[in-house]
């Protein structure tokens, strides 16, 4: 039974799994122009025969910028994300000085290929959820922002919030400054301290690389990454990011290096460790999956949520069911939305540990938070089967 189990997880659930990293895209592949729309005018010439498009009045524009406690601009981009309700939206990062800025409603135009640690596990929600796509799940229009705010996403930091409600087209752009703060207890960090010390042509490389990528051109991009290393070998935050795009590029061994090679720069750097979790995911090596995620998660287990779910595929294949069970709890404790199927790891955990009445409930609430997904008719045939092995577990219960 444990080795049917496994054996259908492996060709199903991981497959899907494997998409908490954007699909390659090759070096060369181009991204939207993130230049915003150019806001329609009259004819000066016969302002009568042509009126004002009424898209003017729904084009507002917002900048402003991120700082830490201290007045410093963070010293690698940062995700800014405009949440409202229960939607979260990815507008734009900073740039090295901290500055960012977009167009509301501008959909993808405004938004580069964003994979880092916190978008990553968004993916599991599905490609075209409500949120993903700029709306909430009332589908309101993406340019109202009554009940929205705007705060900067980096893990292991907690963000001021901007209060977007009252801000209209005729408002000033500039929502001024918005603070990140430490939070305690995250021993790790999602910003590497060896930038501080690199020198002023790498940083100008790093800087070139990131609007470069905004533009869609990686290839490029990746050229000025290597530039910076190749300055300064201990720019970890470089690394990482070379390593990103050439993961994105189906480069895994480049990508391997470039993250160890960050690793070796700054070890308590946490972006290379989850990103190394999913090139092993992707191979299926789950002892380098459990390497990872459990440095990761010794760094910090508040932030990469993530990390407990792939933990939780490691073990469940290395035949650990009570650490698969422990880790994909956590998982759920976290964040049961985004990681649901956290459930499913954890029915087919105590499935291996005989608690067959157990796995039917968390296979149902797989199915149940699921319900179009495309692996469930799998599902189903394992949860059918498991019932039986529980009915029959009663009756022996009963019999004694």
């Amino acid at each position: 039974m444990t080795r049917l189990l496994i054996f259908a997880f492996l060709t199903g659930i991981v497959a899907v799994a494997q998409t908490a990293t954007p699909a390659p895209k090759g070096g060369g592949g181009s991204a939207p122009n993130p230049t915003p729309t150019p806001i329609p005018t009259r004819n000066p010439t016969n302002p009568s025969t042509q009126p004002m498009d009424n898209s003017l009045s729904k084009t507002i524009f917002i900048s402003g910028k991120v700082v830490l406690e201290d007045g410093t601009p963070p010293p690698e981009p940062v995700l800014i994300e405009r949440v409202c309700g229960t939607m979260r939206r990815a507008e734009t990062r900073t740039d090295m000085k901290g500055h960012f800025s977009f167009q509301v409603g501008a959909g993808a135009s405004n938004n580069e290929q964003m994979m880092d640690a916190s978008s990553e596990s968004t993916s599991l929600r599905g490609p075209m959820s409500p949120s993903s796509m700029g709306l909430g799940s009332s589908g309101r229009n993406s340019t109202d922002l009554r009940g929205c705010e705007l705060r900067a996403n980096l893990p292991g930091y907690q963000s001021s919030v901007v209060n977007l409600t009252m801000h209209s087209q005729f408002d000033s752009p500039d929502i001024g400054m918005i603070i990140l703060k430490r939070m305690a207890g995250r021993e790790g960090d999602t910003i590497s301290m060896t930038n501080a010390l690199a020198p002023k042509e790498a940083k100008k490389a790093f800087d070139k690389s990131r609007q470069l990528m905004a533009k869609g051109n990686t290839t490029d991009a990746q050229k000025e990454l290597s530039k910076a290393v190749d300055i300064y070998p201990k720019y970890a935050s470089a690394w990482a990011e070379l390593g990103r795009l050439q993961m994105e590029a189906n480069e895994a061994g480049a990508a391997r290096k470039s993250f160890e090679k960050s690793l070796e720069a700054d070890p308590k750097y946490l972006p290379p460790y989850e990103r190394l979790a999913v090139l092993a995911l992707r191979e299926r090596n789950w002892d380098d999956v459990l390497d990872k995620t459990d440095k990761l998660l010794k760094l910090n287990s508040f932030d990469f949520p993530q990390a407990y779910y792939y933990n939780a595929l490691a073990h469940l294949n290395l035949n650990h069911p009570e650490l698969a069970e422990k880790s994909a709890r956590q998982a759920l404790k976290q964040d049961a939305q985004k990681f649901s199927r956290a459930y499913y790891v954890l029915g087919l955990a105590l499935a291996q540990k005989g608690e067959f009445a157990s796995s039917v409930d968390q296979l149902k609430a797989y199915l149940s938070s699921n319900p179009s997904g495309n692996e469930n008719e799998m599902v189903k045939k394992q949860l059918s089967d498991i019932e039986k092995l529980a009915t029959q577990q009663l009756a022996a219960k009963e019999q004694q």
